[in-house]
């Protein structure tokens, strides 16, 4: 009993010597933010202790700092935990300079954001940014679905402690679900077929992670006659091409001296990726190609890469497809969920792809599809 009062005497002075730094820490960052003219973020920041706290611990960061006027067009305040899921969006778990950003191709670097409530992907990742830079002017992008966001300059904004500030010029919207996100992207024959045949809430639910390679509307215009002539059962094995089931495979994962050459879908096939003549990335399922003709589309649980026709393999395998989400999935219940950070990215691990409800909701999408265009 002789030592339980020191002990407790040492654990109260901790506690406020930690809560005295907080403090600081916090007034400083509300201090640095107001210098730099971004007194609405400042404001929003220092409403909430959890936010301060979560900048002030892990490590480095970099805060994508919406200007006044970028705050002041949002118009209506939104709710509270509307607003702190927005603002941990706008935080990069890493410091990512200008430098940083290539202008050769998409560089993903995973946020702060995390709450279930907008984001379901695997083994509790946080959501991502994607930014690119103009290779013309030095300007980066931040690329959503269907805007870009640019940093306000060229070079480096300020720095506070372990937090390295970049305004930009609009508040970034957190990616929505697949409904959402195509009909913003204009693939009506995607986004009708999937919700005229009840797909979309199934797609957009998914909690193990998905990559979904979406032909636009010209693929499926030019696909329609070969489609048509199918059985329903060879419908639903080339859909089951489009989709990876247990990894969300952004471009990085695809590109590059790391990358991946094939994958399994969820039809238990091979897709291959290689170099297109137009510099772009292709994919192959058995004897089609499809020029990938935009990447790193992001979703609430995934993300979307837009083909230019559709992967009319026929065949199927099974066992392969099980065997390639169940690895996908155990990689991803392994590894740490500090998710991507800086200009690198990645998937859960292993990539491949399942049979089970979201293979045979993409199938009921094309079917849908052609239905439609009939």
């Amino acid at each position: 009993m002789k030592y339980t009062i020191p002990i407790a005497l040492a654990f109260v002075s901790a506690t406020l010597s930690y809560a005295q730094n907080s403090a600081s820490y916090a007034q400083g960052l509300l201090q640095a933010l107001q210098s730099a003219n971004l007194t609405m973020l400042a404001s929003a920041a220092g409403n909430s202790s959890d936010l301060v706290a979560a900048l002030q611990s892990g490590g480095n960061k970099t805060v994508l700092a919406p200007t006044n006027d970028a705050f002041a067009a949002l118009g209506a305040t939104p709710s509270e935990d509307l607003l702190h899921a927005i603002i941990t969006y706008h935080v990069i778990n890493s410091t990512v300079s200008v430098a940083d950003v290539s202008a050769a191709g998409n560089n993903v670097s995973s946020t702060l954001l995390k709450d279930d409530d907008f984001v379901s992907l695997p083994n509790d990742r946080a959501q991502v940014v994607v930014l690119s830079k103009d290779a013309g002017n030095g300007t980066v992008l931040i690329k959503e679905a269907s805007r870009n966001v640019t940093f306000n300059l060229t070079s480096d904004g300020p720095t506070y402690d372990n937090l390295l500030v970049q305004p930009i010029n609009t508040v970034l919207s957190i990616p929505g679900n697949l409904s959402t996100v195509a009909s913003s992207l204009g693939y009506s024959s995607f986004a009708d077929a999937a919700s005229g045949a009840q797909l979309i809430q199934t797609l957009s639910d998914a909690e193990t992670g998905l990559t979904i390679f979406v032909p636009n509307n010209d693929a499926f215009q030019a696909a329609k006659s070969e489609m048509a002539s199918a059985d329903r059962s060879a419908v639903q094995n080339i859909l089951r091409n489009h989709v990876i089931n247990g990894t969300v495979a952004y471009s990085t994962l695809l590109t590059g001296p790391n990358a991946v050459a094939s994958v399994v879908s969820a039809s238990g096939n091979s897709l291959t990726f290689g170099a297109g003549s137009n510099g772009g990335l292709t994919v192959t399922s058995g004897n089609v190609t499809a020029n990938i003709i935009r990447t790193d589309v992001l979703l609430s649980n995934g993300v979307i890469h837009v083909i230019d026709s559709v992967l009319a393999t026929t065949t199927t395998n099974p066992e392969a497809a099980a065997s390639a989400f169940h690895s996908a999935t155990s990689a991803a219940a392994a590894r740490p969920s500090a998710g991507i950070s800086g200009s690198s990215a990645g998937s859960n691990g292993a990539v491949g792809g399942a049979v089970g409800s979201v293979a045979l909701v993409a199938a009921a999408a094309v079917a849908g599809a052609l239905a439609l265009m009939s």
